[in-house]
């Protein structure tokens, strides 16, 4: 049996560093989109409430924080429901604690 070539393992940190990166740039919009819906709250702008709470629930969906996307299909349901202003306050706080508990992968030196 011919001998195997050790991996490269310069080359195999260097992409896990760049999906870490990527993971962090990920986690970083799903952070500005849940400020994005408290401004539209405060606002009362429910449409846009609505819109931004399924790309957060799609995002969280994608990065594996289902909690998170949980909630924010709660806060987009309040809205197609009923439109209460407190049942849509009550999921956006949901949302925030789920979002309270989201880890960033640690960081990989090169």
């Amino acid at each position: 049996m011919p001998p195997q070539t050790p991996p490269d393992l310069g080359k195999a940190c260097t992409t896990l560093a760049r999906n870490v990166a990527r993971v962090n740039a990920s986690v970083d919009l799903l952070a500005n989109q849940v400020e994005e819906i408290l401004s539209a709250t405060t606002q009362k702008d429910w449409p846009r409430v609505g819109e931004l709470s399924q790309q957060v629930a799609e995002q969280g969906r994608a990065l594996g924080y289902r909690a998170i996307s949980a909630r924010a299909d709660q806060v987009h349901q309040q809205i197609a429901r009923s439109g209460s202003e407190t049942g849509v306050r009550q999921s956006l706080v949901r949302l925030i604690g789920a979002c309270h508990h989201m880890e960033r992968p640690k960081n990989v030196q090169e």
